[in-house]
């Protein structure tokens, strides 16, 4: 066997941390045409403008097969190739996601995936790739200092790109930043695009906060583990100022999913290193008023907003144990022409007649009188439409306009929670009412199948309803799931009753889970979710076992127990979230080096380890 030097394992090694490094830092504008069967769920034109998402995939890719053939070079040098039960639960999790793409309705997006996410069958076997690929390449210390160094670089990039973003100096609303994610062809657009988050908000370049906040507690868990365990007062100091750059970034991606993984993480360091935090505590106390200042700076920037989100995480738990709160709206019924809105307090029935006449009862069915306005249609030049205002106090937060050549009309309701508004549209037709979705398709009501959350749609910003609309989907798909990343395709998007309750309109589209382990059910089947399932509980299991039994002061032990909390910080944030191809390739080189750390400390420590 010929020994490899460590400057050709960097070789090696360097697609991989072009991986974790450069990739989360790509931004670029993608117009791309839709498939067809695509439209009927986009409320945008027949193209999507991609700037996080298809280039990521492209290099990634590419980056991937470039790793292959430089692995390849690798063992026909070294001809060692590590051996561990790992390999099984990954071949399997393989299998089903190339059986479940070939057997898919939707063979184009279950091979290449879903506009602005990009997870088909290339991209999830890349990532088993790629940990295949880690844990036979990643052998001393040096590699994985090489390793640890870019993704710290490229999480530096991130976390001052990001903090920037938190006290608004976005970089991508500048002219010059976006003359930098767009072709030239598009210039002349340069200036006039905004981003759609809320300000105080952190995005950076990863496509939406919620994925901040997996990508952060992956980091903030990994550097906090770092900096309890190095002695080097100097090293402790660069990981400590880190960490709070982290720490902030995590705050401000004001990810609830992203706070709960840290939670859990945070446990497990205290758990496991209970007594060295007791040593020394000095250090802890010190980074702990650092976080308060961090938060408090941070809080009074965003007017006490930060500090209310993280107090929404105690709502969002006694929604969770008690009643729930419910939308005021229970239900919407449509027979012939005739509508009825039943809420939690009244029912208003809604009767259209002959010749556009339009009547109202209430519960009773007694009549309520109404006023008609006529005014301009703001959509159609020299058309009208009449506003209604009903003359009975108990429906003062319903509105209703009729657009009488169109037999169309819109409704709005104030008090759906809160002071949330609800808007829909409804049509009468030859056939009698129906409802309006996207594109202004014509739908009647139905009743969907829903598995729990009864009174808790609104969970964890909708997630509720996701899940107990996504769960009666796993019954096809016990072997083979529908094909990687055709969720939307399957979801019950024509569930118009319960997208009012939850978001107020029907023109939303569920296009994720926001479960990392319904995600992989329906796509590729509750076989491989059970393959990674058994990949996750082994690892986590042998690790907690390991770095019990063994004093954690070098390089191997501690970085390898930093991945520990981070991969548990990962996986616990991903009950909410879901796998992105902006952070998902960090965790899965992350679990490979987590595993490749693992065994070398087995065969290091061999002796007492059995004792």
């Amino acid at each position: 066997m010929k020994e490899i030097n460590k400057y050709q394992n960097y070789l090696y090694l360097a697609p991989i941390a072009f991986i974790i490094s450069i990739i989360p830092l790509i931004v670029y504008l993608k117009k791309v045409r839709l498939q067809y069967f695509l439209l009927r769920y986009w409320t945008g034109t027949k193209f999507n403008w991609d700037y996080f998402s298809y280039y990521k995939m492209v290099w990634f890719l590419i980056v991937t097969a470039v790793a292959i053939i430089l692995f390849i070079v690798y063992l026909r040098k070294s001809n060692k190739l590590k051996k561990t039960y790992y390999y099984l639960p990954l071949g399997i999790y393989a299998f089903f996601i190339i059986i479940s793409t070939f057997l898919s309705e939707y063979k184009v997006i279950a091979f290449f995936g879903f506009p602005d996410r990009y997870e088909g069958m290339f991209v999830l076997l890349s990532y088993l790739v790629i940990t295949f690929i880690t844990i036979n390449l990643v052998n001393t210390k040096q590699d994985i200092k090489f390793l640890v160094g870019s993704l710290l670089m490229s999480a530096f990039i991130l976390g001052i790109l990001g903090i920037f973003q938190y006290f608004g100096l976005d970089f991508f609303k500048t002219l010059t930043g976006q003359l930098l994610i767009m072709p030239d062809t598009l210039h002349t657009a340069a200036g006039t695009i905004d981003t759609k988050f809320p300000p105080n908000t952190i995005y950076a370049t990863l496509y939406n906060p919620n994925y901040v906040g997996s990508y952060m507690v992956i980091l903030f868990s990994f550097t906090l583990g770092l900096y309890i365990l190095i002695k080097n007062k100097k090293y402790k100091l660069m990981v400590g100022i880190f960490n709070i750059l982290i720490f902030a970034n995590w705050l401000g991606s004001r990810s609830r999913a992203g706070i709960v993984g840290g939670f859990f993480a945070i446990l497990l360091l205290i758990i496991l290193l209970y007594q060295r935090i007791v040593k020394d505590y000095k250090y802890v106390l010190g980074i702990i008023c650092c976080f308060i200042v961090v938060f408090s700076i941070m809080n009074y920037a965003a007017n006490g907003d930060l500090g209310s989100e993280l107090l929404s995480l105690g709502k969002e738990t006694r929604m969770v144990f008690g009643e729930g709160k419910v939308s005021n709206l229970k239900d919407i019924e449509m027979n012939d022409n005739r509508l009825s809105i039943i809420t939690e307090t009244e029912t208003l029935n809604v009767v259209l007649k002959e010749n556009n006449y339009l009547k109202f009862y209430n519960q009773l069915n007694e009549e309520i009188f109404y006023s008609s306005s006529r005014y301009p249609d703001p959509y159609e030049e020299g058309e009208y439409v009449n506003v209604i205002k009903l003359h009975d106090r108990q429906y003062k937060n319903y509105h209703f306009t009729y657009v009488p050549r169109k037999d169309l009309l819109h409704f709005e309701y104030d008090k759906l929670f809160g002071n949330k508004r609800m808007k829909v549209n409804f049509k009468l037709t030859e056939k009698g009412l129906r409802i309006m979705g996207i594109k202004r398709n014509l739908y009647k009501l139905k009743e969907i199948e829903h598995w729990g959350f009864k009174n808790k749609e609104r969970l964890g910003s909708g997630r509720g309803f996701i899940w107990s609309r996504s769960l009666p989907i796993l019954k096809d798909t016990f072997i083979t799931g529908y094909g990687p990343d055709t969720f939307a395709l399957y979801f019950p998007q024509n569930d118009f009753i319960g997208k009012l309750k939850t978001f107020g309109n029907v023109l939303q589209i569920v296009d994720k889970p926001h479960n990392l382990y319904l995600q992989i059910a329906i796509n590729t089947g509750l076989v491989s979710l059970l393959a990674v399932l058994s990949l996750f509980i082994f690892y986590f299991i042998s690790s907690i076992k390991l770095y019990w039994q063994i004093e954690l002061n070098d390089t191997y032990t501690i970085v390898g127990f930093g991945v520990l909390v981070a991969f548990t910080g990962y996986i616990t944030t991903g009950f909410f979230n879901d796998s992105v191809i902006s952070v998902a390739p960090i965790f899965w080189v992350l679990l490979g080096l987590g595993i490749s750390i693992n065994l070398k400390i087995k065969e290091v420590y061999s002796e007492e380890l059995n004792k």
